[in-house]
């Protein structure tokens, strides 16, 4: 398991002149960083980086420029147009994605920064008080993002994900829902109830994952799980597996989890199917949908805890 307690921000940093014959030779500025709590991401072309930050987009909370670069891997010499062109690559993506990204430049090459205006923060590689300067901006920038004050404000449910102990994709959706929970817009919340259903599944995987083994293997087909016999056997009923050859029954050693817990996954799993049938005519609302997410909260922070101390014995 893995300890990011400590961390307050993610940048990526695209500069030619980070590494040079293979070797890191600005290991000191990343240190730098990591001591301030920021995870920096090295790129020494505009390519790369941008592919990464198309395929992660959302794990970022800044961009770092240098003044002078390469737009593809591979390619000999720096182009005096490369930072402008990354400029105009970096809005394109953030039309895509639907988010801005903040940039700033971090170079040694100011006076070749007429060009860029004067909206991007600038700082000088050559100023020691611009290093702390750059690592205060992008610490700000993480605590501006709306995504990071959801995160910080449900900090006990996101344990999860500081453990790794579900997909890192399911770090986006928990926190769409959590932006949504209010909601009143029924498209919106029907949507958001189906997103819910699927943390019952990876919940569920990863309690036979890596060794946890805490269910029998027949409750699932292929990739999914059987709810029903999960929740029986979690709150500590025998389950009878009819749909197995030859019937069978298994028991549990006893109680899995709390009581309230084996409802509130029922509620999490089967409300969203009902509500989001086409064919069902009774009235709901706004609350179910808030209920769900509440549940999936409270199941969260347990299976973190369940996790964590089983893996302390």
């Amino acid at each position: 398991m893995t300890d990011t307690a400590t961390i307050i921000a993610k940048a990526m940093w695209i500069d030619d002149e980070y590494i040079k014959d293979g070797e890191v030779i600005a290991a000191d500025f990343i240190d730098n960083a990591a001591a301030a709590g920021i995870v920096v991401r090295p790129f020494d072309d505009s390519a790369t980086g941008l592919a990464e930050l198309d395929a992660n987009y959302l794990e970022y909370d800044a961009v770092i420029l240098d003044a002078w670069g390469r737009m593809a891997a591979g390619q000999r010499g720096e182009e005096p147009t490369a930072l402008d062109d990354t400029k105009h690559l970096l809005n394109k993506l953030a039309l895509k994605k639907g988010r801005e990204l903040p940039m700033c430049v971090y170079t040694g090459h100011m006076k070749d920064l007429h060009t860029l205006g004067t909206m991007i923060p600038k700082f000088d590689k050559r100023k020691v008080d611009d290093l702390d300067k750059l690592f205060n901006w992008i610490k700000e920038q993480a605590n501006n993002r709306d995504e990071n004050h959801v995160i910080a404000q449900h900090a006990d449910v996101f344990r999860v994900f500081q453990e790794n102990l579900l997909p890192y994709d399911k770090k986006w959706e928990l926190v769409k829902l959590l932006q949504e929970i209010n909601s009143k817009d029924a498209p919106v919340y029907k949507a958001n109830n189906a997103l819910a259903r699927t943390f019952v599944d990876a919940v569920l995987e990863g309690l036979n994952t890596a060794g946890n083994d805490v269910m029998p293997e027949d409750f699932r087909t292929g990739t999914k799980w059987n709810v029903t016999y999960a929740t029986r056997y979690l709150i500590g009923q025998s389950v009878e597996l009819r749909d197995r050859s030859p019937v069978r029954t298994v028991s549990p050693k006893g109680k899995i989890i709390p009581d309230h817990l084996g409802w509130m996954l029922g509620t999490i799993f089967n409300a969203p199917s009902s509500t989001g049938s086409h064919d069902y005519r009774e009235k709901h609302t706004h609350y179910a949908h808030r209920a769900t997410v509440n549940a999936l909260c409270e199941m969260l922070i347990w299976y973190h805890d369940f996790i964590m101390t089983k893996h302390e014995k």
